[in-house]
């Protein structure tokens, strides 16, 4: 298996201190990761995680992510259904 073929994992609360850091990890592993959260009132999500990817200084990782802004409270998160592994770190 070639890196970056590996599983994809979509986390919740990815700006948070556990989030982030599985966040880190499993792409320093090689799998793909699907972030899904909420703006803050003065940035979007991609820039609160591209804060966090220069933090951990892994910025050139940043292609393999995917941003999806949501509301929670909407039915099904508003992603398709799909096949990954899910991480909830947030709160």
């Amino acid at each position: 298996m070639k890196k970056w073929d590996n599983e994809k994992y979509l986390i919740t609360g990815a700006t948070g201190f556990l989030g982030s850091n599985i966040m880190a990890a499993l792409l320093l592993k090689g799998n793909g990761v699907v972030i899904a959260g909420r703006a803050s009132s003065t940035e979007s999500l991609e820039e609160r995680i591209r804060k966090l990817l220069a933090w951990f200084g892994i910025e050139h990782l940043e292609k393999h992510l995917e941003f999806y802004e949501t509301i929670f409270s909407k039915y099904e998160w508003g992603l398709a259904r799909t096949s990954m592994r899910i991480y909830a770190a947030g709160a």
